[in-house]
Order: C-alpha cells, then sequence, then structure tokens
C-alpha cells in the first residue's frame, strides 16, 4: 500500500487525530460509501478547532500542575477533552469497513456518545472560562472553539447514525 497523503498543515501538536489508522481509514472511506467520506471530512473539520485547543495546552503543559482553576482547566484540556475528540476520530474509523479489528470495534452507539460527550466537555469548559481567573486570551480561544464547533455534533450524530443504518 502506498503511503497515505499527508493531508495536515505542518502545525500538528504531539497528539493528533492523524495517526496511521486514520490514514488508513481515509484511503478505505471511498469504497465504504459517502457517508463515511462525509464523517470522516466532519471530523477533519473540527480538527483544526481542537488542535488549537491542544497546541495551547502543549505549550503551557508545566502550568497544568497547578492547583487553580487555570491549571485545573488545562489540565482537563490536555487529560479529557482532547483525548474525547480523538476517541471520536479513532471511534469513526473503526465504522470504515476493512480494518484490522472492523468487525469488533464498528459501534456507532459508542461513536455518538462520545461525540455528546466531547460536546458536554466542551460546553463545561467554555463556562468555566466564563468565571474562572484564567488569562483572558485562554478565554478567548475557548469561546473561539465553542463558537467554531457549534452544530457540529448534530451533524456528525447524523452521519454516524446514516452509518447504523447502512450495516
Amino acid at each position: 500500500m502506498p503511503a497515505a497523503e499527508d493531508v495536515t498543515d505542518g502545525a500538528e501538536p504531539l497528539h493528533t487525530i492523524y495517526v496511521a489508522t486514520w490514514y488508513a481509514a481515509r484511503e478505505r472511506a471511498p469504497d465504504a460509501g459517502r457517508v463515511l467520506v462525509d464523517l470522516m471530512d466532519r471530523v477533519e473539520a473540527a480538527w483544526p478547532a481542537v488542535r488549537d485547543l491542544q497546541q495551547w495546552f502543549e505549550a503551557n503543559h508545566t502550568r497544568s500542575r497547578e492547583r487553580d482553576a487555570y491549571g485545573h482547566l488545562l489540565a482537563f484540556i490536555g487529560a479529557d477533552l482532547v483525548d474525547m475528540f480523538r476517541e471520536v476520530a479513532g471511534g469513526v474509523t473503526d465504522l470504515v469497513p476493512g480494518g484490522h479489528r472492523w468487525e469488533a470495534d464498528a459501534d456507532p452507539d459508542d461513536v455518538a456518545g462520545d461525540v455528546d460527550t466531547f460536546v458536554r466537555y466542551l460546553a463545561l469548559l467554555h463556562l468555566a472560562v466564563q468565571k474562572a481567573p484564567v488569562p483572558e486570551p485562554f478565554a478567548l480561544l475557548i469561546s473561539s472553539v465553542a463558537e467554531r464547533l457549534r452544530g457540529w455534533s448534530d451533524e456528525v450524530v447524523a452521519l454516524v447514525t446514516a452509518c447504523a443504518g447502512d450495516e
């Protein structure tokens, strides 16, 4: 199999959705149908916003050890929010037929649940930075990401539901 095309813009953080399983699923998706291609497109469309959070975390990771509101929120981004988005991406790759463990791992309900959890985490983070004593650029970043991803989960869950109907 030829090497997958690198679809990143060169600004990827340490933790990313662009791993070997993503590239392999991307290559298989066109054969699996338009819904899966659209689903992967929607996840990729959201990644730049989530990536901005991961990059902020990576640039300030030592500060995440502090036991104040800002430290806790940074740790939440690094240990929970971005990981949950990466779970969504991993779950989407599992939905694309032909993967190593496709029959065992493909679970649209789990993917939809992970999407709901991610959006809930983002909403809580957005609410927290409105009241917590955090640097203004951090609060603005969170607000920007929340706005950029408004409505994203509805689109993704609809596509996941369509995948479930194709089974």
